[in-house]
């Protein structure tokens, strides 16, 4: 049997994009992601809880984030959860887990309107 490693995330980058390259070169960019959800306290009181993701972006995808978002951007994100090993500075091993990003979703102002915005008709007829 084929396993299901599908992850869908809507919430807010908490941080600046961070383009970086690869060590064979190819660029990418890290999200820090926020979301939120309620919980019932055993009071009965409800509670917000944010967890924090890291999201690597790869390729023109990722020249679009850092392009057009800023921290505070609201995201929507489609991918896969993966696991990467690395050698810390000690030279442990560790490792840590991303969403690599399939698909980006911006919500809000559309990123083609931020590069060339369409005067309203009002604007259009005062001209």
């Amino acid at each position: 049997m084929n396993g299901f490693n599908r992850v869908f995330l809507m919430g807010y980058l908490g941080a600046e994009p961070e383009m970086q390259a690869s060590r064979t070169g190819k660029s990418y960019v890290r999200l820090s992601l926020a979301t939120h959800h309620n919980k019932k306290l055993e009071s009965g009181e409800r509670e917000q809880s944010t967890t924090w993701h890291r999201v690597t972006v790869w390729g023109k995808n990722a020249e679009r984030c850092q392009t057009f978002l800023k921290k505070g951007s609201p995201l929507a994100v489609e991918g896969y959860l993966s696991k990467y090993t690395y050698e810390r500075d000690d030279g442990s091993d560790a490792s840590t887990f991303s969403v690599v990003a399939r698909e980006i979703h911006f919500i809000g102002k559309s990123p083609d309107r931020l590069l060339d915005p369409t005067p309203s008709e009002s604007q259009a007829a005062s001209t």
